[in-house]
């Protein structure tokens, strides 16, 4: 039996993905809805101002940083997160590549990301055996916009140890960027959201 402690500390976002009425979309445009997107859970906030939402996804998870792993208290990995991609052990890849599935709609999808920074996750968890690296499996994921165009790619947003989830718990981060992207089917034009000031993007 070992225990183990896993930390990913970097750069990480929220990133949810859902559908709203067009008459929604419209409402929004003329209101005070995203005059504050700079808080944590804006998902959240948002999910309750629009009538009729459906949530298509929800994800968090980091996307650089380093990743360290202690077995009973032994230091035992420190390494980038971006050295994943091309490590392997005892010939497994300990990565695995995932995507969404774009919505069919002629609704308004939206998708709202935020970046944080800080401790993305630090969780303890007990193997039965010795601890096998290979055993542990990380799913990056990308998000793409109605183009199939990447608009977020390398979201480290699941682990596994011997088929188990690993929960992203422990966190501590704050809050760099908010964002909200509207793939509204029509006529295109943009208004990013990158500091604390009022705006959105719509594709």
């Amino acid at each position: 039996m070992d225990i183990v402690r896993l930390t990913l500390t970097g750069r990480g976002c929220v990133v949810t993905r859902g559908i709203i009425l067009k008459k929604e979309y419209n409402r929004m445009k003329n209101s005070t809805i995203l005059d504050n997107v700079w808080i944590k859970g804006l998902h959240k906030k948002l999910g309750k101002q629009w009538k009729k939402y459906t949530q298509d996804f929800h994800d968090y998870g980091i996307k650089s940083g380093d990743i360290t792993i202690t077995v009973n208290d032994e230091d035992y990995l420190d390494l980038p997160i971006s050295v994943l991609n091309s490590y392997s052990f005892n010939d497994m890849d300990l990565v695995d590549l995932e995507s969404y599935n774009y919505p069919v709609t002629d609704d308004v999808i939206v998708t709202a990301m935020q970046d944080l920074e800080g401790t993305i996750v630090d969780v303890m968890f007990v193997t039965e055996e010795e601890f096998d690296l290979s055993k542990l499996k990380f799913i990056e994921k990308e998000i793409h916009n109605e183009k199939e165009e990447v608009i977020l790619g390398g979201l480290i947003c699941e682990i596994y140890y011997d088929g188990e989830p690993i929960p992203f718990t422990g966190d501590n981060t704050d809050l760099r960027m908010s964002k909200v992207i509207f793939d509204t089917h029509e006529d295109k034009f943009q208004n990013n959201e990158k500091n604390n000031n009022r705006g959105f993007q719509t594709e």
